[in-house]
């Protein structure tokens, strides 16, 4: 693969196949690195090419591949950090679904065959600069797509036992104890890597049954659990009575937030994290 406007080696390309998404062809090279069809991942996302080009300056490449007959054909690619790129950019909903097929498909298993080649797990992590800046762009990707479809990570989810006695706690106005919710949160990164969501309920001080007064911190596990993030806010009493706690401050809170902007990191970490439930507790 060379950058366009450069003299193109002939290439073999693969095809792959979604029922969801139609098809996409890739390649890769000796160093283990993938590339995208421009073409067919703009027809998919939506995007329209020649627009969108000037975006990816510095990651577009040209593949010649040679067909049946044994005619050379140029196609445009576009790298890994590209191919990011454009997911940001796209305003597919379920932009979150092509990434995850093609992350599954083809750019996880060149990264595990690149491990094994220099002798590496497959879960080891490589902390080079451009490994770095390419995480930092996958996470922020992954999170700008999560925001938008709404398709947050959940393990265990609050049981059934539990949620009985926060309604319960809810609809007995003698009880004024504060019901404390606790998440875990995975997120496989080298920055944060486990990390606890808090959320204090608290009924609220004039009376008003429609909502609930709501703190949540999110702390670091690995780091004496120091506090990372932390948001007051009030929340509908319909999303504490129906069990939809943590889909709505993952909705709620985060939507208006520009996850590109680095003040915004602790935010792309969470929204890239599993969340499980961890235990409850009156305070």
């Amino acid at each position: 693969m060379k950058k366009t406007n450069s003299k193109q080696p002939s290439v073999r390309v693969r095809l792959l196949q979604s029922k969801e998404f139609g098809k996409v062809k890739v390649v890769s090279d000796k160093h283990f690195k993938g590339y995208v069809c421009l073409n067919d991942l703009c027809n998919i996302l939506n995007l329209p090419k020649q627009q969108f080009m000037e975006n990816l300056t510095g990651h577009l490449y040209v593949a010649s591949p040679v067909d049946t007959r044994g005619n050379l054909h140029e196609i445009d690619f576009v790298d890994e950090f590209g191919v990011y790129v454009m997911y940001v950019m796209s305003k597919r909903k379920d932009t979150i679904h092509v990434q995850e097929w093609l992350e599954q498909a083809f750019f996880q298993r060149l990264y595990e065959k690149k491990m094994v080649f220099i002798g590496l797990d497959k879960n080891d992590k490589q902390a080079d600069e451009a490994n770095l800046q390419l995480e930092v762009l996958r996470y922020a990707a992954t999170a700008v797509n999560v925001q938008k479809s709404s398709h947050f990570k959940k393990g265990k989810a609050i049981p059934e036992l539990t949620q009985s006695h926060l309604i319960g706690w809810w609809h007995n106005p003698g009880d004024q104890s504060i019901f404390l919710l606790q998440f875990n949160c995975k997120t496989n990164c080298c920055i944060h890597d486990n990390l606890r969501m808090n959320i204090y309920l608290r009924k609220m001080v004039d009376g008003r049954i429609d909502f609930c007064d709501t703190h949540i911190t999110f702390l670091d596990l690995d780091e004496d659990n120091r506090v990372i993030c932390e948001i007051n806010t009030i929340m509908p009493s319909q999303v504490v009575v129906d069990g939809t706690i943590l889909d709505y401050i993952m909705k709620e809170q985060f939507a208006d937030e520009d996850l590109l902007e680095t003040k915004s990191l602790n935010l792309v970490l969470i929204l890239n994290g599993t969340m499980s439930f961890h235990r409850s507790r009156r305070v």
